[in-house]
């Protein structure tokens, strides 16, 4: 698929924009599975992959690189666990930690038509709310997340393939040479 990442500073309007783009291949968990993502972002070029539990986050132009566990960078940025978390939650989850309401139907870019939700954290939290998007397959296809602050970030996710065959070997990144490996 294809996403786009909006990022909006409430502060300083349109001038307070940023947007970035890339691609996104995912295997979802099953059975005995383990999930797989990778992030492919192009400016600025980052790529992210993700198997288990386990991600490694490479930003080639800053010679960076960024290992860990998913379980553990959850429990010391709540700017990873917080807004986003509710996209791998269970029906029982989500009702325990959000109130949610129905919007509305509505069609986003692309033409695809939704069931908007609003999902509001029942605990304090850095942000206020989370929209989200989910198509007639229940599958989630924008999400919005607003900061206390109004500020948001918006991610679409576009041309999506369903059920098609992936190339395992994609999901294996290369640190290249002279990036330092950062371990959290």
């Amino acid at each position: 698929t294809n996403i786009t990442m909006v990022k909006a500073d409430s502060a300083l309007g349109d001038a307070g924009t940023d947007t970035t783009q890339g691609t996104v291949n995912y295997i979802p968990t099953s059975g005995k599975r383990l999930r797989y993502i990778r992030v492919d972002w192009v400016k600025p070029a980052e790529n992210m992959i993700i198997v288990g539990d386990e991600y490694l986050i490479v930003r080639p132009t800053l010679s960076q690189a960024y290992k860990g566990n998913t379980n553990t960078a959850t429990k010391q940025n709540s700017k990873v666990a917080g807004p986003l978390a509710f996209l791998s939650m269970s029906k029982e989850q989500l009702k325990a930690n959000y109130s949610i309401i129905f919007v509305a139907e509505e069609q986003i870019a692309g033409g695809v038509r939704t069931w908007h939700l609003q999902l509001t954290p029942k605990a304090a939290d850095k942000y206020k709310q989370a929209d989200l998007w989910v198509d007639g397959d229940g599958m989630p296809r924008q999400a919005r997340v607003t900061a206390a602050n109004n500020d948001t970030t918006t991610i679409l996710l576009t041309n999506i393939s369903k059920n098609v065959k992936i190339d395992a070997s994609i999901f294996s990144l290369k640190v290249p040479d002279g990036v330092k490996v950062i371990k959290s």
